[in-house]
């Protein structure tokens, strides 16, 4: 198989299975060839590796899933039923709009798991951000890939 799907985070498994699934390719230079995109896809590629990362560190008891509601969160990592961390990916925070819908997207998945482990992975920024109660490690995924 060349793409692996990821499930939309449900507490029911009967609305999980009925819902969209998202994909990734199990390698960026194979997606570039596939996809045949026209421009670069930065963001995306960025999106793919941390999905292959969080893969090859999941065991037999971890699931990776995706939030969506009125916002979107791209990845909802479970160990043994229970979020144990929300990752948003976005090549840079620089952009007003991109910084807001990446913020709004990681809390309100926050407040539907009540998961405090927040990550926004970049190319290469790094803060911490405070939003709706929330803290936010907004981090380079190079650095991430290293921890």
């Amino acid at each position: 198989y060349l793409f692996v799907a990821i499930p939309k985070f449900e507490y029911s498994l009967v609305k999980e299975n009925k819902a969209d699934n998202k994909y990734y390719c199990i390698d960026n230079g194979l997606r570039s060839v596939l996809m045949n995109t026209l421009s670069e896809d930065n963001g995306k590629l960025l999106e793919n590796t941390v999905f292959l990362q969080l893969r090859r560190n999941a065991d037999l008891t971890t699931k990776i899933t995706y939030y969506k509601s009125k916002k979107e969160c791209d990845f909802v990592v479970e160990e043994k039923q229970e979020v144990k961390a929300l990752y948003q990916v976005t090549w840079t925070l620089n952009d007003e709009n991109t910084r807001q819908r990446e913020i709004d997207g990681i809390t309100e998945a926050a407040k539907a798991t009540s998961c405090t482990n927040l990550y926004i992975l970049t190319m290469d920024e790094e803060r911490t951000i405070t939003s709706n109660g929330y803290s936010i490690k907004v981090m380079p995924v190079w650095k991430w890939l290293l921890a």
